[in-house]
């Protein structure tokens, strides 16, 4: 069977409300919960906010290059 997406809204743990009726046969579904898109975002946004209140690091490009030639490297000697 095909599956159906269903906006709706989580209105408690074991509830959600949605936007329009489900037309299918009564029977076992799963349920798969994702926040809208706007939220995502939302969040997105927030991180990055937060992000830019920490301070900068110490590492420059030089230093995070030659980190990775070296477990690059370290791949290499192990086969």
């Amino acid at each position: 069977m095909e599956s159906i997406v269903v906006d709706g809204r989580l209105t408690s743990p074991t509830q959600i409300e949605l936007s329009q009726p489900v037309t299918m046969s009564a029977g076992d579904v799963e349920v798969e919960i994702r926040p809208r898109a706007a939220s995502r975002q939302a969040a997105q946004v927030a991180l990055l906010e937060w992000l830019m209140t920490r301070p900068a690091g110490t590492r420059n490009a030089d230093d995070i290059d030659r980190q990775v030639r070296h477990e690059r490297d370290s791949w290499e000697s192990q086969r």
